[in-house]
C-alpha cells in the first residue's frame, strides 16, 4: 500500500467493491455496521486499514524419524510418542500464499482418513 500512484489503493478498493456486492444479496451482510462501505472510505483510511499477520507454519515438519528436523512422521504421529498426532499448520513445510484455514483443513482432512483406515 506504498505506490504513489496508488494502484494498489485502487486494486483493493476494487476487490472490496467486488466483495460487498456479492454481500449485498445476502442478509445480515447486505448492511455494513457503520453505514459506510469499505470500498468508499478515503484512501488514508484504507491504508490504515489494511495489514498483515503472521501464519506461523512448519514448526513440526514432516519427515523420517531418523531426520533429527523432523518432528512427525507422513501421517502426523509425532516421532517417539505413542498416540499423539499432529493435524495443524505446523505440519506445512511452507507459508502458503493465502490464508492458512484451508490448507490446514485439508491437511486435518487427510491425516483423519488415516486414522480411520
Amino acid at each position: 500500500m506504498t505506490d504513489p500512484a496508488g494502484r494498489d489503493v485502487a486494486v483493493v478498493r476494487a476487490g472490496l467493491e467486488k466483495a460487498e456486492e456479492l454481500a449485498v444479496a445476502m442478509e445480515p451482510l447486505a448492511h455494513p455496521v457503520d453505514g459506510t462501505p469499505l470500498h468508499a472510505l478515503p484512501d488514508a483510511d484504507l491504508r490504515a486499514r489494511v495489514g498483515a499477520y503472521w501464519h506461523p507454519v512448519g514448526t513440526c515438519a514432516m519427515g523420517p524419524a531418523d531426520d533429527p528436523r523432523s518432528v512427525v512422521d507422513g501421517q502426523g504421529a509425532v516421532h517417539g510418542v505413542a498416540g499423539l498426532r499432529v493435524a495443524d499448520a505446523s505440519v506445512l513445510p511452507t507459508v502458503p500464499a493465502a490464508n492458512t484455514q484451508l490448507p490446514v483443513l485439508a491437511v486435518a482432512e487427510m491425516l483423519a482418513d488415516t486414522l480411520r483406515t
